[in-house]
């Protein structure tokens, strides 16, 4: 898995995503918007304080696939279906906390996608070891990701990394904080010259509205151009990359930026889900976004009207037309239109609504 040290390049995407080598399986269907994010637990034993978690799932064993909170095997499918999925990262929280579940859905992903439906896992090194991980990787698992808590565990993630080579593709994942880049490289040259493992997954460093007090009381500052990402977090990440590069590490890495994961990488995922999802009305947007016009009142000369018979698939009772269809109504039958967009999620979130002129 760990491939030719020579053969190993950068390769700069647009919004500003930088790898090292190849990227691991589960970021090559991720940047897609292909895998579905199956949220297993919000329990955890670490207390890190740079944990985004909303407070929604923070300490609490709640299930989620994407944005929809699910209680059931058939649950977790569906909504895995209705975005033509080809994988899912399973998180938390820390998903060996609930271990048995962790295994059940695993296993039964498989069963269901078959055994190109590729599974990745984040879990932390403190709850790491040999016995899980073989219960992990005989359910199905393709991919471990691994957050070191400490130094402490580096041996820990070293024998996993050995003892599961030839089963499991193992690496890193870790957020850039950034005081603390040489300590973060010192753990990616021994991970990859002792631990052996196959790729290191650098993320910005993310401010939420359950993290920012903690990371503000540590000096950490917000991005001056963004609401996501800690100032000088991503630049730290850089300067690891280069050493990486610079010393050849038999390692592949990639630095991920928080907007190319709150944006794009979502947008592609409500993409997928939208297609499927979308009502006769409803036109899918680039950004995955769900929009329709509102009318309101309709007139009563559109009923029994030959117009309605031609609109039939586009055109909704209750008031719910797609925007194409509004240039073929006659404007004398509409006092009021609305242009809506909605979140292609389980639960619909409106975006934004605008009232246009007849």
């Amino acid at each position: 898995m760990r491939g030719d040290v020579q053969a190993r390049s950068l390769k700069r995407y647009p919004l500003g995503n930088i790898v090292y080598g190849d990227l691991c399986e589960g970021c090559r269907i991720c940047m897609h918007g292909r895998k579905a994010v199956i949220f297993i637990t919000g329990l955890c034993p670490v207390n890190c304080f740079y944990c985004p978690i909303s407070a929604e799932r923070r300490g609490k064993d709640l299930t989620f696939v994407n944005e929809r909170q699910v209680s059931s095997l058939k649950e977790l499918l569906e909504e895995v279906e209705l975005m033509d999925a080809e994988g899912a990262g399973i998180t938390g929280g820390e998903p060996l906390v609930r271990l048995e579940r962790t295994i059940n859905y695993i296993r039964e992903l498989k069963k269901h996608f078959g055994k190109d439906f590729h599974i990745h896992l984040y879990t932390s090194s403190q709850v790491l070891s040999d016995s899980k991980v073989r219960k992990l990787e005989d359910a199905g698992l393709d991919e471990l990701r691994v957050h070191v808590v400490d130094r402490a565990h580096w041996n820990t993630v070293t024998y996993i990394s050995r003892e599961f080579s030839h089963e499991l593709s193992v690496g890193l994942e870790m957020p850039v904080l950034p005081d603390k880049g040489e300590e973060l490289y010192e753990m990616i040259e021994f991970l990859s010259l002792k631990g052996e493992i196959d790729f290191v997954n650098l993320n910005e460093l993310e401010f939420s509205e359950t993290n920012a007090s903690s990371l503000l009381e540590r000096g950490y500052v917000l991005r001056k151009d963004s609401m996501v990402a800690a100032q000088n977090s991503y630049e730290t990440g850089i300067q690891v990359l280069r050493r990486v590069y610079e010393n050849g590490l038999p390692v592949s890495l990639h630095l991920c930026p928080a907007a190319y994961k709150d944006t794009i990488q979502t947008s592609l995922r409500y993409y997928r889900r939208g297609l499927n999802v979308a009502k006769t009305y409803e036109l899918v947007t680039d950004e995955g976004l769900m929009t329709y016009a509102i009318v309101s009142p309709v007139s009563k000369e559109l009923e029994g009207c030959s117009l309605i018979r031609d609109l039939e698939d586009v055109y909704f009772s209750e008031n719910a037309v797609h925007i194409s269809a509004l240039k073929l109504i006659p404007m004398r039958c509409l006092s009021r239109v609305r242009i809506v967009e909605e979140t292609p999620t389980y639960e619909r979130i409106r975006v934004s609504e605008e009232e246009v002129s007849c």
